[in-house]
């Protein structure tokens, strides 16, 4: 497929700018631009279909039809207490249901499945803890990872379950449980890597300075009109005066910062766990007060 190459900015499209992108937004009001943003590709990336993307780019971003008014936003208004994206919570039944499939992969997994369901059905917890076969022991030993079969799984876990399971003894007291999750989390953090830094008010400050919105905009309406705007029309567009080379600037990080943020769900996904803890505790307070 051959773009039309477009280098000047008589080519650029009647709605640019946008309103939102001089105004200052807060937390809740990026991460509803961004998720707007990301569910347009995400339409265009499954369908191939860029005129529902078209659609969808015209009604969400450019008409707003979807959002709140004065600086309100609807993706956070319906968590109550501790919604289901925290980092702790019940573990839901459909994670719990995943795990067991994945176990029942694995030939000791399936094994261990029948053994459990044999002691359930006699009823007889003093077997279970007292006399416990060797695979019931091991089992209750080693960590479920080790029970998997993970170079045979369709998906990384990230993929299917936004937490990590593990247990907690609630019989114990807070400062002890407290200082067990660190130790937990230390030796988690040394098989699985740093964790990342929360998303910031400075994280908010670079994608207005290094022009985020109006980049990704430019770059995805040219995706579905096979257009190809120059990196020289872009950056003179969105910084007209500046003395810096700003052709470099749209290459070294306004682009790497649309990469990281839209190339995925993983990035704005954790974005909106964070927020949404945010708000619950918010709400919590409120109802404290």
């Amino acid at each position: 497929m051959r773009l039309r190459l477009c280098k000047t900015k008589e080519s650029l499209p009647d709605w640019f700018p946008l309103d939102i992108y001089s105004q200052e937004l807060n937390g809740k009001q990026w991460l509803e631009e961004l998720v707007l943003r990301l569910s347009v590709r995400t339409i265009y990336r499954n369908t191939a279909d860029s005129r529902k993307a078209l659609d969808g780019f015209r009604n969400l971003i450019l008409k707003k039809t979807y959002g709140g008014n004065e600086g309100e936003t609807k993706l956070l208004e319906t968590v109550s207490n501790f919604g289901e994206l925290l980092g702790v919570q019940d573990i839901p039944a459909f994670y719990v249901s995943y795990l067991a499939s994945m176990l029942g992969d694995t030939e000791p997994g399936r094994q261990l499945a029948e053994e459990i369901k044999l002691l359930r059905k006699k009823k007889n917890s003093e077997e279970l803890f007292n006399n416990p076969s060797e695979l019931v022991q091991k089992s209750k030993k080693n960590g479920f990872s080790e029970w998997i079969n993970w170079d045979s799984e369709p998906y990384e876990m990230p993929d299917v379950l936004p937490s990590y399971p593990v247990i907690v003894d609630l019989d114990q007291d807070d400062e002890s449980l407290q200082y067990a999750f660190k130790l937990w989390l230390v030796g988690a953090r040394a098989v699985l890597g740093e964790a990342p830094k929360p998303i910031s008010q400075r994280d908010f400050d670079d994608w207005k300075k290094f022009k985020v919105l109006q980049v990704s905009d430019l770059l995805f309406w040219a995706e579905l009109n096979e257009l190809k705007y120059t990196d020289a029309l872009i950056a003179n567009t969105v910084w007209p005066y500046t003395d810096v080379d700003n052709t470099e600037r749209l290459r070294k990080v306004t682009k790497p910062k649309i990469k990281q943020i839209f190339d995925d769900w993983r990035f704005l996904t954790r974005f909106w766990r964070q927020m949404e803890l945010s708000v619950s505790l918010e709400k919590l307070l409120e109802k404290m007060e």
